[in-house]
């Protein structure tokens, strides 16, 4: 393996080269650091500072103040067991990219740990486009909870007349019921049945407007029963 290699120094000049070039050709951004978690590689410019400003300083010098806990937990854990990790960053530049994801691995010197590697990634369109997903998700429930709400709202407000429909035309079949001519009584028969169908619409509205917070499983239905219905409606 490389890692053998290296530490064999058994490497000829065009492979010793080669590895350098590269690491100096590669569009990932790579460096080295020691125990102290203080810089002693870097593969590239940053911005405002030559390469020698950079080497030596602490990791920490590089990131938003906010991430710095977060990243030294995920340091010390590869320092002291060996495993590689990855976190996701924000640059603290103001200029270039605006998110990378580092990958996090130990450097041995025979066996014993000595300094871990960070390969950097720019992510930035992915990140920008996982937050847009996050804000529109947001804004999505928002709207949920919102339509659900006024669903209720307007479903109370108007079944409140067709309760009162269906109360006075009760009243009517009672007291004038006899006394209606058989196409009187149709009318009415057709009203009851219109409010009845009408506040099932507005039920089955309310239960639509909470279907995705409420959502009940898919069950099979007699195709028949419901064209019986429909046709019903259109009659009506």
């Amino acid at each position: 393996t490389l890692a053998e290699l290296l530490e064999s120094r058994r490497l000829s000049s065009v492979e010793k080269f080669g590895i350098e070039a590269l690491v100096e050709q590669s569009q990932n951004m790579m460096m080295t650091a020691d125990t102290s978690e203080r810089i002693r590689f870097v593969n590239f410019t940053i911005p405002g500072l030559t390469y020698e400003q950079v080497v030596g300083r602490s990791v920490y010098d590089f990131m938003l103040p906010e991430d710095r806990e977060r990243c030294r937990a995920i340091f010390r854990k590869v320092l002291e067991t060996g495993v590689p990790d990855s976190y996701d960053i924000r640059s603290y530049a103001d200029t270039g990219p605006q998110w990378y994801v580092v990958r996090v691995g130990p450097i041995r010197d025979s066996g014993r740990i000595v300094g871990f590697t960070m390969i950097t990634t720019d992510v930035t369109n992915l990140k920008q486009t996982q937050l847009q997903l996050e804000q529109s998700n947001r804004e999505l429930e928002q709207s949920n909870r919102e339509l659900e709400s006024f669903a209720s709202v307007a479903s109370h407000d108007l079944q409140e007349p067709l309760r009162k429909i269906q109360s006075f035309g009760e009243r009517l079949k009672g007291v004038a019921g006899d006394s209606l001519s058989p196409e009187g009584k149709d009318y009415l028969e057709r009203m009851q049945s219109a409010a009845v169908r009408m506040r099932r619409l507005i039920e089955d509205l309310l239960a639509f407007a909470r279907i995705t917070s409420k959502g009940r499983p898919f069950v099979r239905v007699e195709l028949d029963t419901l064209a019986c219905e429909v046709v019903g409606d259109l009659g009506g």
